[in-house]
């Protein structure tokens, strides 16, 4: 299963992945792209976190893997960590791919000061070095998970990339991250795909949780107001492949929407009109000093169905595959309820079942049977 954001993020990606752990007996959760900078928030008997770094199964005592598309920050992994045992009394499986990039402290200065630097035509970044990871990596300057094993290789690594930036820290800082690097690697298990194929005696329920939206993708989104990855079933897809037991049966995609638009921080929206939200004293997302102030507007239906169509062009699999199940998450129903066959009646994509979400906790998660009115 495949989860899918139709926004800009902040869909309900973390409830759904959640509510589809239920529906299987052996749940890993993969994120496939992305990195501390998602918040994807779940509620279980009154106990709410927001997931950055590990899958949003977690408080279910449900593993999350990291594929190689994702990004590793230790301190952030640490915090969460730590805040999931001694707040949440929850111990977390977090397992990860050799080949994960890894964020340094020179990534989030460079972010920091790009986007300060940009003032008012800021791009509406966390400013915790996710894009500057992505970018990076791409320009060979390269420091995986696999070398956080060898502490001299860290130092040299760190080195080359403080030349590349030319940015010069504190050495306590550098110190910190080190010690981060030790620490990270007593929580994590490094496992590549096949190891992670061998690692189930019953075969993984793979559940693919995408970071951001459809919309915010780095080649389909609004330019330069995206994120440094694909935000698609593109890499998704790859690495269900990868892990998948038997490949030749695709995975099914539950596309996440809201009952209204949202996005947070600068870029295109077609609507922003002053819609009136109830229940929403626990939103997760607020204004944020990099990213900008979270904004809403009444769902597009347009928005939708553009995503939908840019999905459908990353199906990159064979012929001889059976064809995708897509389904319909519809979320926040609580806070602003719409006609879901209205909804229904406007979009192009035919999906084998609609979910209805009308709260916050993955029980809240009910299946759609139709309706008489026809009213958005």
């Amino acid at each position: 299963m495949i989860v899918i954001g139709l926004g800009f993020g902040d869909e309900g990606k973390g409830l759904t992945t959640s509510y589809l752990c239920s529906t299987v007996e052996n749940p890993l959760v993969v994120r496939f792209n992305g990195g501390h900078q998602a918040g994807h928030t779940v509620v279980k008997d009154g106990v709410r976190h927001v997931f950055s770094s590990f899958g949003a199964g977690s408080l279910y005592k449900v593993p999350s893997y990291l594929s190689h598309y994702c990004t590793l920050f230790p301190k952030a992994v640490i915090n969460e960590f730590y805040e999931l045992v001694e707040v949440k009394s929850v111990q977390p499986r977090l397992i990860v791919n050799p080949l994960c990039p890894v964020t340094t402290p020179y990534d989030l200065a460079h972010n920091q000061i790009i986007e300060d630097e940009r003032g008012t035509l800021r791009h509406g970044s966390v400013g915790v070095g996710f894009g500057a990871t992505i970018q990076r990596q791409e320009d060979y300057f390269k420091l995986f998970v696999k070398d956080l094993a060898f502490p001299n290789i860290i130092k040299a690594k760190l080195n080359n990339i403080s030349k590349y930036y030319g940015i010069s820290l504190h050495k306590e800082e550098i110190d910190t991250f080190l010690d981060d690097c030790k620490h990270v690697m007593e929580i994590i298990e490094v496992m590549d795909y096949k190891e992670m194929r061998d690692d189930s005696n019953k075969g993984w329920d793979v559940i693919l949780e995408g970071a951001q939206g459809v919309l915010l993708d780095q080649d389909h989104g609004f330019f330069p107001n995206v994120t440094r990855s694909n935000t698609t079933t593109k890499n998704a897809i790859e690495v269900w492949q990868k892990l998948a037991i038997v490949p030749s049966c695709p995975p099914a995609i539950y596309y996440v929407t809201r009952t209204y638009q949202t996005r947070h921080g600068a870029g295109y929206m077609s609507n922003e009109d002053n819609i009136n939200l109830i229940n929403n004293e626990d939103e997760t997302n607020v204004s944020h000093g990099y990213q900008g102030d979270f904004r809403i507007g009444s769902l597009d239906p347009e928005m939708l169905n553009y995503a939908l169509t840019t999905d459908a062009l990353n199906h990159h699999i064979p012929k001889n595959y059976y064809p995708f199940k897509k389904h319909l998450v519809v979320t926040c129903m609580d806070q602003f309820p719409i006609s879901i066959a209205t909804l229904k009646h406007h979009l192009h994509t035919e999906f084998e079942s609609i979910l209805v979400s009308h709260g916050p906790d993955r029980n809240d998660i009910t299946l759609y049977k139709g309706e008489k009115e026809l009213q958005l």
